[in-house]
């Protein structure tokens, strides 16, 4: 089983869907996200660490279309619940780590804690942030853009 980590704008579609209007410009991404979430959960191992939590929350009642708080909770419990997820808190040594990538790179302190506590066992990264493209990050992993679009998370 392949392990998959979903960045937060993939993860942020997925979960919005059904909150997004039909007359929407960006409806056919919200419906790709979530179809691609469903079928990563049915068939790979997702992998979820304790920063993707934080800001997936954040992203959902704070950005974009916001989303009752606690509708995003039961979004996320249940999303952490999935049989096919693994979470992940982080360490202290990663946040060391992340802060000495963040400082050679010039990349989000954040970008590196929702991946550094999987290193050594992703297979891919599904994104749609052009930081991700960094060889810091496609050492890890494979990076892949199933959306199509890349931008930084908060931009429109």
């Amino acid at each position: 089983m392949k392990m998959i980590l979903i960045d937060t704008q993939v993860l942020t579609f997925a979960l919005k869907k059904i909150y997004i209007e039909v007359d929407n410009r960006e409806l056919d991404l919200f419906i790709k996200a979530e179809e691609l979430l469903r079928k990563t959960l049915d068939n790979e191992r997702v992998l979820i660490s304790g920063q993707l939590v934080v800001e997936l929350y954040h992203v959902l009642t704070m950005r974009g279309r916001k989303i009752p708080r606690d509708h995003a909770v039961v979004l996320i419990k249940d999303l952490l619940e999935e049989k096919n997820v693994k979470y992940r808190d982080i360490q202290r040594n990663m946040i060391t780590k992340a802060m000495e990538l963040s400082a050679e790179t010039g990349i989000h302190i954040w970008d590196f804690l929702v991946v550094l506590p999987f290193v050594n066992e992703i297979d891919t990264i599904y994104t749609t942030d052009p930081h991700f493209n960094n060889k810091k990050f496609t050492e890890y992993a494979t990076i892949e853009n199933p959306l199509r679009i890349w931008r930084t998370e908060g931009a429109k």
